[in-house]
């Protein structure tokens, strides 16, 4: 089919990972992807059962703020206690690499569950944990603003 071809095209970049969290005694082995958008990255966080439970939104202001809506909720309409950790990861990360970010945490609602608990041993929260894997292996597709935390 001649014209077609640009079908088979992509500008995305995007990078496969997988995460092994180790946090309060429990290892949680992840699968993660990061596809870069014009401007702002779309990011999944799963586990094994590589599902798509919800979507946040982070977009940073010019004044240091950042706005976060989540967009589509696992288990209601509405955002729950669940939904939390995923706006948090998304705030944080919009904040670091200064652009929009999209967010799935799809992961276990056992982990979702612990996600604020801290390791007595690293003095780390699960999220500390899953902010620092998440930097630390797509270095080389993020673009991250050193003064920012």
């Amino acid at each position: 089919m001649a014209g077609a071809d640009w079908m088979y095209k992509s500008n995305f970049d995007v990078q496969y990972r997988n995460l092994e969290i180790d946090s309060t005694g429990l290892k949680y082995p992840l699968k993660s992807f990061i596809m870069q958008l014009n401007s702002s990255y779309f990011i999944w966080i799963g586990d094994s059962s590589k599902q798509f439970f919800g979507l946040s939104v982070s977009i940073p202001s010019h004044n240091e703020l950042v706005s976060t809506s989540s967009i589509l909720h696992s288990n209601s309409l509405f955002p729950s206690a669940r939904s939390s950790p995923e706006t948090t990861l998304s705030k944080r990360l919009a904040k670091r690499l200064s652009c929009p970010v999209y967010l799935s945490l799809s992961v276990d609602r056992s982990m979702l569950d612990n996600w604020d608990l801290v390791d007595p041993i690293t003095r780390k929260t699960l999220s500390e944990e899953v902010e620092t894997q998440l930097l630390c292996n797509f270095s080389d597709v993020l673009r991250i603003q050193r003064n920012s935390k």
